[in-house]
């Protein structure tokens, strides 16, 4: 889509944006020549500051910045600083504050005509969406961003977005295929831009189950610097070496992960159980619930279909239940309330106790048979899932009028199970 009012923005505003191309190719030097010139303006110098700070992560700092740009030289940098704003708050996830600000950005840009930033806004209301769990939301704005993708990066971008909102609806198949298509422009692309998408290759063959395509996007990220600063990559490579076996069960200390809004608690989590304290790993799963409603259920390791089969979902559910990774149980109600509470429990709950938790009223006779019921159905489901050769391996038992899981699922749920 040709642009001749971006040609315009390019010439009238060429001091930005000759400090916007040094930012993105890593010429620290001419992009201080061009932050220290007396001929640009002072909104522009402190936009040009803030893209320095998000590559330095000093996300609040960048954050502070923006919101003492007040009086704009243009309506385009009013709309970058809704742009950068919405990119300060998607490094640590905050989508929703991410969202809004991309939607001001994009209309903006749309009135100015300015198509590389309709692109980015659009593509990045898509990501809020697809990071937040709302897939047929992502692909509205998805179709949105395609109208302006011109450059090989651009379709790779979109491709590869595609396959993430195709994963989490479950279509595999589909996923996969998108992500070959961006796979065969990786030549084209910059450094930091091939090793996001070896990231995103590497979640989307784990949840399609091809571990083979997995591991040759695993070694690929190892030798990117994404392991440097990269919450994510540090996150997910770590998950993986537990999945796979590779490293005995410790847990070293990221900064970078430990305080990062999403892949904090998660990182967490996983220590939490791993250590077995499921009293503190209930808790941050509680956190994980709010901040991720459409990911993850109120009812403890209760994923939702796509994430169940994430790495994430795979490592938590091979250490509590040390099964192999194609049999994820997916509950929903009150068959996820009473599985939570008997997997979580060190001991024995009696019928009284798990009645009151799972309807949330005090004790009621009239609802054992309910309960007893409840206890059947979630008996089927679990055989239906128990491998050939370890039948009856994990079921609602009853001793002595308290119920809990079978006791060798009991205790193995701390345990690495095989593949």
């Amino acid at each position: 889509m040709s642009n001749s009012r971006e040609a315009f923005f390019r010439k009238e505003f060429a001091l930005y944006f000759r400090g916007l191309k040094a930012h993105l190719t890593g010429d620290h030097a001419t992009l201080r020549r061009v932050c220290s010139s007396e001929d640009l303006s002072q909104d522009q110098r402190k936009l040009l500051l803030v893209r320095r700070l998000h590559r330095k992560r000093k996300w609040a700092t960048a954050s502070n910045l923006l919101q003492s740009v007040t009086t704009f030289s243009h309506p385009f940098f009013e709309a970058e600083q809704h742009f950068l704003m919405a990119s300060s708050f998607s490094y640590v996830s905050e989508w929703e504050w991410s969202f809004a600000e991309n939607l001001k950005a994009l209309e903006i840009y749309e009135a100015e005509s300015y198509y590389r930033g309709c692109f980015l806004a659009s593509y990045n209301l898509a990501a809020a969406m697809t990071n937040t769990g709302r897939f047929n939301d992502a692909g509205k704005w998805l179709k949105r961003a395609e109208i302006f993708s011109e450059s090989p990066s651009e379709k790779v971008m979109i491709r590869r977005l595609q396959a993430c909102e195709l994963s989490g609806l479950g279509q595999f198949d589909q996923a996969v295929g998108c992500l070959e298509q961006a796979l065969e422009l990786v030549d084209q692309l910059s450094a930091i831009e091939k090793a996001n998408l070896y990231l995103v290759a590497f979640d989307i063959y784990c949840r399609a189950g091809n571990f083979e395509r997995c591991e040759i996007f695993y070694n690929k990220i190892r030798r990117t610097k994404l392991l440097r600063y990269g919450a994510r990559a540090l996150f997910e490579c770590y998950l993986y070496d537990i999945y796979r076996q590779k490293i005995k069960v410790s847990w070293p200390r990221h900064a970078v992960v430990e305080d990062h809004l999403e892949y904090g608690p998660k990182w967490r989590l996983v220590a939490y159980v791993l250590e077995g304290n499921l009293e503190l790993a209930q808790n941050v799963w509680s956190q994980l619930h709010r901040a991720f409603p459409d990911l993850y259920e109120a009812a403890f390791l209760t994923f939702s279909q796509s994430e169940a089969v994430s790495l994430f979902g795979r490592v938590l559910r091979q250490i509590t239940l040390k099964k192999t990774a194609g049999q994820v149980p997916v509950l929903t109600g009150q068959l996820a309330d009473l599985y939570s509470l008997l997997i979580t429990a060190p001991m024995g709950l009696r019928k009284e106790y798990l009645i009151e938790k799972i309807w949330r009223k005090s004790y009621d006779p009239a609802l054992d048979d309910r309960f007893y019921q409840l206890v059947r159905r979630l008996n089927v489901k679990l055989r239906s899932l128990n491998s050939r050769d370890v039948p009856g391996q994990e079921s609602v038992r009853s001793r002595n009028g308290a119920y809990s899981l079978a006791a060798k699922a009991l205790t193995s749920r701390l345990s690495f199970g095989d593949r």
